[in-house]
């Protein structure tokens, strides 16, 4: 069963800031404009708090930026796609890429650019990134209104990074929309604010993927057409792991979730696991496992689900269900309560993994960063 880890997943802050700084080069300009999923990455970092909130991966899981020309010359905009775009050689090289796009392709709110985010620092060689706000970024998906982006916009909701109120007063400020097509955008932002609240107000039927306050471990993948997968767990005071999973396709109309109860296995390999099963109502069954892993290179540890699926023939043949994503990270309140949380102690104990050890590391990281900048 193939399994990912999000530690080498979607985008950082310093594969952004390289996007920022080739792009100057490219173009000749001290200052470029960085919009879409990935302009939010800077944002997380200022918002984080003390100690740093763990986000969900479905924030930086996607590996391409959005950059417009500082003064959204097309010509320079073409430059930037050949030059670093989708299977660019810098693509092929990196793992990530950028796309150029124009002031025209957001329909954001009038004002946007000047609540920006400027992302400068020695890694951008003072090449400016101004990095589209989240509430203008929730508006402008909220009015592109693509499948795709649901997840991204529910997650937003859920961790608190725009306010009902917010996105609604921004939508009615948006050039070249009728009032008609603006009442549209606002029915959808309240439809999409009432189902994510209502989601967090019920926790027995949502599963603990749905709370931020509760202390868990969660990760996210994401096949090849377009479908979420959600898994959270944690560990009771019982030493028992318990958790969620959540199928998510909002172009196929499919938002499934699953109460999951894991048993303590070893793999074929001799390697300690978590396993879970449930069945669908169409009678096939969905996998699950918890997996330690190591990344070669860096030697470091870290947890990842993965996933597989049998169909509801009796002569059904196991399928792996391989995606982006899968690796597990604690949430704000696990790491709020460190070392004295059972699940890290848990898991440290039986799969041999300090689930912490990345976010003391990265909060290190994050403070000298603070010092630098």
């Amino acid at each position: 069963m193939r399994c990912w880890s999000l530690s080498g997943a979607g985008m950082t802050e310093e594969q952004l800031e390289h996007l920022i700084r080739a792009s100057g080069a490219i173009v000749g300009d001290n200052a470029v404009i960085i919009i879409g999923s990935q302009s939010i990455v800077p944002w997380l970092r200022k918002w984080a708090g003390n100690p740093p909130k763990a986000w969900p991966g479905v924030f930086t899981l996607s590996t391409e930026a959005d950059v417009i020309p500082i003064d959204n010359d097309q010509h320079k905009s073409d430059l930037i796609d050949g030059s670093l775009g989708e299977d660019s050689y810098f693509h092929q090289s990196f793992g990530y890429y950028a796309q150029g796009v124009s002031m025209e392709t957001p329909k954001a709110p009038e004002g946007w650019f000047s609540r920006c985010y400027p992302l400068v620092s020695q890694n951008t060689h003072q090449t400016i990134g101004h990095c589209m706000h989240p509430a203008d970024l929730f508006v402008a998906k909220s009015v592109a209104n693509r499948p795709k982006d649901g997840p991204f916009l529910d997650a937003m909701i859920e961790y608190g990074l725009v306010k009902e109120q917010t996105a609604l007063h921004l939508s009615r400020k948006i050039p070249g929309l009728s009032p008609s097509e603006i009442a549209d955008v606002q029915a959808r932002i309240k439809g999409r604010f009432h189902r994510v609240q209502a989601m967090l107000s019920q926790p027995g039927e949502q599963g603990i993927t749905s709370q931020p306050g509760h202390p868990h471990l969660e990760g996210h993948q994401k096949d090849e057409q377009g479908t979420w997968r959600t898994v959270g767990f944690y560990v009771d005071q019982e030493g028992k792991a318990h958790g969620s999973l959540r199928i998510n396709n909002q172009e196929q109309g499919l938002d499934e979730r699953h109460k999951l109860e894991f048993r303590e296995r070893t793999s074929q390999s001799g390697i300690p696991m978590l396993a879970a099963s449930v069945t669908r109502e169409d009678g096939s069954k969905l996998y699950v496992n918890v997996l330690p892993g190591e990344n070669r290179t860096t030697g470091e540890k870290f947890l990842s689900a993965a996933l597989g699926q049998k169909g509801p023939e009796q002569d059904a043949e196991f399928q792996r269900i391989e995606g982006r994503g899968g690796g597990f990270k604690p949430n704000e309140a696990m790491i709020a309560r460190g070392e004295q949380d059972r699940t890290a102690q848990f898991v440290k104990e039986k799969l041999g993994v300090d689930v912490l050890e990345n976010t003391r590391a990265k909060t290190q990281e994050k403070a000298v960063a603070g010092v630098e900048r």
